[in-house]
């Protein structure tokens, strides 16, 4: 019960508020279709929807944006627990309520349901600069053919960490251009894999440090952890190479049933949460998620 009670805490208050709604029907595909035009497989509506104000995370500076940051976290964790997966974790997803002082996860368009497959359109896999590396490399992952796990996102969150660290002072983006880390924002999958790939090798501090809003400890965190990332996104690309040379094929492709596979998810992210946990169970930045 009391892990219920925590999870409902988490995501409860920390989702976009709601507050109107309205469907443009005379704008849907199967209208268009109605006038002879040709469309896609399915049904679009134009929806129109009104939420409460929310501003962006990258306002907030010390602990408060550390809370916040966390808040973000923890609700994001729960809703993929229970099947939700947000797919897209960047800096402009991660908000903040000032009316209720509380962090809010943003923008679920690119959102998956466990077990379904994503509706047809849905190629794209997140914002670049801040995707996992092993969803960078090759053209299954650019088309969005490689299934979503939770340390895909839980490494988008080290991204998004770094990038606020190092590139916002008292609230508003480092200028003149170009800022730290602006060689990720690229025109391309590959391109962008190649940058970070190379970025995730010149973290230290001769190469990038904090602004004076972010603590040491909490840029050291984001860098622990994508030096594990990275560590082992280079194991998994030597294991796939190595399947592919003995066995001529790319793994096993046998099907698992929905609930053996969400056993195994659920194993997945606890094994991915002990990870962040050891690095921030240090007193300088003791967090509990």
């Amino acid at each position: 019960m009391a892990g219920e009670k925590n999870k409902h805490k988490s995501i409860r208050g920390h989702l976009p508020d709601l507050i109107y709604t309205r469907d443009f029907d005379q704008y849907s595909t199967n209208h268009i279709r109605d006038h002879g035009m040709e469309t896609e497989d399915g049904k679009r509506v134009l929806w129109w929807m009104v939420f409460r104000k929310l501003y962006p995370i990258t306002d907030l500076i010390g602990k408060q944006f550390w809370r916040v940051f966390w808040e973000c976290f923890r609700c994001h964790l729960h809703l993929w627990r229970d099947g939700i997966r947000h797919c897209d974790i960047s800096v402009s997803n991660l908000m903040y309520d000032k009316v209720h002082d509380r962090g809010v996860l943003n923008d679920f368009d690119l959102a998956q349901l466990r077990g379904r497959l994503p509706p047809s359109g849905m190629e794209r896999t997140g914002t670049m600069p801040f995707m996992a590396l092993d969803l960078l490399r090759g053209p299954p992952t650019w088309h969005g053919h490689v299934e979503r796990e939770y340390r895909h996102d839980a490494e988008s969150f080290a991204w998004v960490l770094l990038w606020i660290c190092c590139g916002y002072q008292d609230g508003v983006e480092i200028r003149p251009r170009p800022r730290p880390l602006q060689d990720l924002i690229q025109h391309d999958f590959q391109a962008t894999y190649e940058k970070k790939l190379a970025r995730v090798r010149k973290l230290g501090p001769k190469y990038l440090t904090p602004t004076a809003s972010y603590s040491q400890k909490y840029y050291n965190v984001a860098v622990n952890l994508l030096y594990f990332y990275d560590d082992r996104h280079g194991a998994s690309v030597k294991r796939k190479l190595r399947l592919i040379r003995d066995s001529g094929t790319k793994g096993n492709s046998a099907q698992l049933d929905s609930s053996e596979s969400e056993r195994i998810e659920l194993a997945d992210i606890d094994a991915e949460l002990e990870l962040w946990r050891k690095e921030l169970k240090r007193p300088s930045v003791h967090v509990d998620i």
